[in-house]
């Protein structure tokens, strides 16, 4: 295998794994009052990543405009059953405070 190869599948093992561990993320949008300080909260694995990332982009607090969670439980038989807890949920959230009080959003890298 040659070394650009080598270096191209590593480099996109690498991505794939950075991309795997964010557990939360922020995206500003625009809500029914047309005013700034609206985010679209997603989350995985515990519903508190997605009260930590809002309380990162919400340092003054949030308003809790919608939630929708998904627990369940994940399968797999790989030599023996494996059974794992399973979590993705979102919030929509109006922070408190000022435009200049809001973080930007971004990701967790968990």
């Amino acid at each position: 295998m040659s070394d650009t190869l080598r270096g191209c599948l590593l480099a996109t093992a690498a991505t794939a794994l950075l991309i795997g561990c964010v557990y939360a993320s922020a995206t500003p949008l625009e809500g029914p009052d047309g005013q700034p300080g609206w985010f679209w909260i997603w989350c995985k694995t515990e519903k508190r990543n997605c009260e930590r990332k809002s309380e990162e982009v919400c340092p003054h607090g949030y308003v809790l405009a919608d939630v929708n969670e998904n627990a369940g439980a994940s399968f797999s038989a790989y030599k023996s059953a494996y059974v794992t807890p399973a979590y993705r949920g979102y919030m929509v959230i109006k922070c408190r405070g000022t435009a200049a009080d809001v973080a930007d959003g971004g990701d967790d890298g968990g």
